[in-house]
């Protein structure tokens, strides 16, 4: 479980770099196709480690009920 959080919370911060670095330049960034690739490819791990996050959790409530 510590270990998915670890890495959900690594992919929010990496994210949110990213955005900055969208907002900041957003020019420079639209024109690169591997930025947008790897955005798009950290979002859909991101939501993966969510979904695993959640059904460790309702396992462990689960065991605990």
């Amino acid at each position: 479980m510590s270990k998915i959080e670890s890495q959900i919370q690594q992919l929010e911060k990496d994210i949110q770099q990213d955005d900055k670095a969208l907002a900041s330049n957003y020019d420079k960034h639209i024109e690169d196709a591997t930025f947008f690739a790897a955005y798009e490819k950290k979002k859909k791990e991101l939501e993966q480690f969510l979904e695993d996050w959640e059904l460790v959790q309702l396992e462990i409530e689960e065991l605990n009920s």
